[in-house]
């Protein structure tokens, strides 16, 4: 086992695509952690915040209606768009 990822030994270095020693492999192993923990974290949040979806639409829809100057209104267009299209609302 250790000429397998003896950074050190000139007989396996380069050798190996298992040769990869023990630095790349605790940053592989690190990087695995962080990905399932990510994933599980943001699978909770995405569902804590899943109301807030419809809170988002409603009021870029209230201010698009609102809107007085056309700048301001077509601003408010742009984003209720965007935001139908981020959620799978828009036809």
């Amino acid at each position: 086992m250790k000429n397998l990822i003896d950074p050190k030994n000139p007989h396996t270095v380069g050798k190996s695509a298992w040769n990869l020693g023990n630095h790349v492999l605790v940053i592989m192993f690190i990087a695995a952690i962080v990905f399932v923990v990510y994933e599980l974290l943001m699978t909770e949040l995405s569902k804590i915040f899943e109301p807030s979806k419809e809170r988002l639409i409603n009021n870029a829809r209230t201010m698009m209606l609102t809107a007085q100057d056309p700048w301001f209104k077509s601003y408010w267009e742009k984003v209720y768009q965007h935001l139908l299209k981020v959620y799978g609302r828009l036809n």
